[in-house]
């Protein structure tokens, strides 16, 4: 981990990686749909993260990697991320 990033607070972090992840959505949409405008539609945004998973589970699989096992660790991080951003809320008197 760089010195930016650990003097970043957590939830910095995660909107960071909550834009990562938009860009990647975006990403996956312009590859998909050449012919078509950007992504900007709530329901186009979900469907596209239902295929763009379920490719990622297709290449989890040719690749012999447990797409589930995967998953269930993203879930922990997640979690244990979003528990940090509250407690640095709580300490910095900004939790409700």
């Amino acid at each position: 981990m760089t010195n930016k990033q650990q003097n970043q607070s957590q939830a910095a972090r995660n909107r960071d990686r909550g834009e990562a992840g938009l860009k990647a959505l975006a990403a996956y949409w312009a590859i998909n749909n050449p012919d078509t405008l950007p992504m900007d539609a709530d329901c186009e945004a979900y469907e596209t993260l239902i295929d763009l998973l379920t490719d990622l589970r297709h290449w989890a699989s040719d690749n012999c990697i447990d797409y589930d096992d995967a998953d269930r660790l993203a879930d922990d991080h997640f979690d244990h991320e979003l528990h940090q951003e509250v407690e640095e809320l709580g300490k910095n008197g900004c939790a409700q």
